[in-house]
């Protein structure tokens, strides 16, 4: 059983179209956060994981609401820094592109100077009615490059979409500022105290989802809330110091919530795979 599920983890790791990747208790042996195109979400759903040996059986939701876990972040991982760091890191309001928005090619005579500070509040973008941005295959280059490490220094970004350093830093920034693009620090919980880490899944009335949802927002305990397909309705990953204290989250926090019908968990037993790993 062991060598059955590294085989399966390792191929979904080296696949690179996931977020995370956990091995669980309580049924479902492999979970994994697939972020893909269409396109290839499905030909990985349809062909390459169901061809996978010794995958007998898959299961694929779609989370539809995010309730906290994106862009919001964890709570507890600011425990480890005062109000002056918090503030210092916290970014600007979101300036969103407008309809079909898309940074254009910056000719050569365009180009700042290498020696420009990196930018700030002062030298993004101006702000832009609300609506989708589209992402030329230099921006989705930087972006891949970004997923792939975060910490990629510029040289290495104009070295990859064939950009100068000066374009390569106003499109960050544009990204950055209209959201397009976000930082996203992955913390190891155990390092801040929490022992255990379990998944969440609740049927829930559908009048109550949103109400659920936004409660367990304001929980320290969890660090994602989201809506899904499938036969549940919310799911949510906690993290608690200890099984003594996750059972009195369950019962006392979660099990107080009205309209939540049937609570399934299954503690994660290890994680194979980080969003920056």
């Amino acid at each position: 059983m062991h060598d059955r599920i590294t085989r399966t983890v390792r191929q979904a790791h080296e696949s690179g179209e996931r977020s995370w990747v956990r091995i669980a208790s309580g049924g479902t042996e492999v979970l994994c956060s697939i972020l893909t195109p269409d396109d290839d979400r499905d030909a990985l759903l349809l062909e390459r994981l169901p061809a996978t040996k010794p995958v007998i059986a898959i299961s694929a939701y779609c989370v539809v609401h995010t309730f906290t876990g994106n862009e919001d972040g964890w709570q507890p991982a600011a425990s480890a820094l005062s109000a002056e760091q918090i503030s210092a890191l916290t970014p600007a309001a979101p300036r969103r592109p407008g309809p079909g928005h898309r940074l254009e090619p910056e000719s050569e005579s365009e180009s700042e100077p290498e020696s420009k500070p990196e930018p700030g509040p002062e030298s993004e973008p101006e702000p832009r009615p609300a609506g989708p941005a589209v992402l030329d295959p230099a921006d989705r280059t930087l972006v891949a490059e970004l997923a792939r490490d975060g910490r990629t220094p510029f040289t290495g970004l104009a070295a990859a979409t064939g950009l100068d350093e000066s374009s390569v830093r106003r499109r960050l920034a544009a990204l950055l500022a209209d959201r397009t693009v976000y930082l996203d620090l992955d913390v190891d919980n155990r390092a801040l105290g929490f022992g255990l880490s379990a998944l969440l899944w609740m049927s829930v009335e559908p009048a109550r989802i949103s109400t659920v949802g936004n409660a367990l927002a304001q929980f320290p305990e969890v660090a994602f809330a989201g809506a899904t397909t499938g036969p549940t309705d919310v799911l949510a990953s906690v993290v608690t110091t200890t099984g003594t204290a996750f059972y009195q989250f369950l019962t006392d926090r979660i099990g107080a919530l009205p309209g939540i019908r049937e609570i399934q968990s299954a503690p994660v037993l290890r994680t194979v795979k980080r969003v920056g790993a």
